[in-house]
């Protein structure tokens, strides 16, 4: 048995939407972004695209937080499993991808 109706998927859906990321998260999921493509962490980036799934899948993990607004903690939950598998670590990193994007939330200033 479906867990969801199509109905309230879609309502769920609508509702990630209404969820409210204030300018200083939206700085800090760019910056983020921008880190993965200076060279340091990865062989190549994310494109500004990426970002706004990152955003996506924040948002609804403040909805599943019971929360109308998205704090960094949310970004940083969502995005070794949302970007991860995209990123190939630069050669001397010694660590995975998804160990490599916690290493990068750690350096990237919170807004």
């Amino acid at each position: 048995p479906a867990l969801l109706t199509a109905g309230e998927l879609t309502a769920l859906q609508q509702r990630v939407l209404q969820v409210h990321a204030a300018e200083p998260l939206l700085n800090y999921v760019q910056d983020l972004i921008a880190a993965t493509r200076s060279g340091r962490w990865f062989l190549q980036g994310l494109s500004p695209r990426a970002g706004i799934a990152v955003l996506r899948a924040a948002k609804a993990q403040a909805l599943l937080d019971n929360r109308d607004y998205v704090a960094p903690d949310d970004v940083q939950a969502v995005l070794p499993q949302t970007i991860a598998h995209r990123l190939t670590p630069v050669g001397d990193a010694g660590r995975g991808a998804t160990e490599q994007v916690r290493a990068m939330i750690a350096a990237v200033l919170l807004p």
